[in-house]
């Protein structure tokens, strides 16, 4: 399962209601993306089309670029500001591992859960 972290003010957020509902669910989307697959906050071209089911995506990523909270990119998109709210995939990744150690003592019995 992944956890996204999004501010509870974001309805009344400039950007996002200059973007518009359905920009703003592809946003969260991609959001989602880039956490469940470790991108540092980038979407490649290819997936924008599979976010959330929005219609004509493309239109609402153009979208979404132009107020600024995504940046386009070689290759598809970057959410503005990702680390602002996001850790690094080098950081999750690093955890996950400590975590699988820590628990994998455990259950060797050489250590705590």
């Amino acid at each position: 399962m992944v956890w996204l972290r999004i501010d509870d003010q974001i309805a009344h957020h400039p950007k996002f209601i200059q973007a518009g509902p359905l920009a703003s669910w592809l946003w969260v989307c991609g959001n989602g993306y880039c956490n469940k697959y470790l991108t540092d906050g980038f979407i490649p071209a290819s997936a924008i089309k599979t976010l959330g089911t929005v219609p004509n995506a493309s239109k609402w990523a153009q979208r979404l670029v132009a107020v600024g909270l995504w940046e386009q990119t070689t290759g598809g998109f970057h959410v503005h500001d990702f680390h602002d709210h996001n850790p690094k995939a080098a950081d999750v990744k690093a955890k996950r591992e400590s975590d699988r150690k820590r628990k994998e003592s455990a259950r060797n019995g050489n250590g705590k859960a």
